[in-house]
């Protein structure tokens, strides 16, 4: 762990500088709440923007009436996001979106305000290689790699990569490699539906998303869409083990960091 977290969770004077609040202080909730709520936003486009995605993706009904919510001149948002990865990406990326959507109930649940949850799947990473493979352990613990050919993505946004028949056989890798359970058919039915020859790189990771915690009120965007940091009530990206809010945009002439988290790579 960097000490940067370590000092993030447990040290935070030592940041103090780089942040506009304290994640532990409820008085820090309290000011980014105002902030986003005083901040003047067209919310009923946002909102349009999202809803047609939404019916794109027949998203479920708890996902559609928290999109909604964003309507609301007291709505906040808990942003969140990650690189489009094969089979959904590494573990942590479905810890950032339970994160998320704890953290937008607590919010609710603390300070009386519509907070909803969401996710940017990043399909304009190039890293191929980073994103190409899942590692998962078999039943003896060791690990195990199922991958995609190295060079399919290797010059270009991994958003713009279409998936074809040697996705079948990274599925049927993945499946060879992990333990069957009582639970392995819904897995694999689910992931052979969304990872299939003539879909798009990113659009997996979205539905992976919403098959996840969709019915919990979650909703992604595509890389084609713009990350909300300018047009959503609160937006935080974290890769820290702690949230926090998200401080209001820095000026142009005192340089600071815009969240709660390291930056991205």
């Amino acid at each position: 762990m960097s000490r940067l977290t370590t000092d993030y969770a447990h040290d935070f004077t030592r940041l103090a500088g780089f942040y506009n609040g304290n994640p532990a202080d409820p008085n820090a909730w309290r000011e980014s709440i105002a902030r986003a709520q005083r901040q003047s936003r067209p919310r009923d486009g946002i909102a349009a923007v999202i809803a047609a995605q939404q019916r794109r993706r027949n998203a479920p009904p708890a996902a559609v009436a928290a999109a909604e919510q964003l309507r609301d001149p007291r709505a906040v948002a808990v942003v969140t996001g990650q690189q489009a990865g094969l089979f959904g990406g590494p573990l942590y990326t479905l810890l950032k979106a339970i994160t998320a959507l704890r953290l937008a109930a607590r919010v609710r649940e603390e300070h009386h305000v519509p907070a909803v949850a969401l996710f940017w799947a990043d399909g304009e990473d190039h890293d191929w290689e980073e994103v190409r493979s899942c590692c998962v352990l078999d039943a003896e613990a060791a690990v195990k790699a199922a991958a995609l050919p190295p060079s399919a993505g290797a010059s270009r946004p991994v958003g713009r990569v279409i998936l074809d028949t040697t996705v079948d056989a990274a599925l049927t890798e993945l499946q060879a490699a992990l333990p069957a359970t009582e639970f392995s058919p819904q897995v694999f039915d689910t992931l052979k539906r969304i990872y299939r020859p003539g879909t798009g790189m990113s659009a997996p990771s979205r539905c992976s998303s919403k098959s996840c915690s969709g019915r919990w009120g979650w909703w992604s965007m595509n890389h084609r869409t713009r990350p909300p940091s300018r047009s959503s009530p609160i937006s935080s990206r974290r890769r820290s083990p702690r949230p926090g809010p998200r401080p209001a945009a820095p000026s142009r002439r005192e340089p600071r960091w815009n969240g709660p988290a390291t930056t991205r790579r």
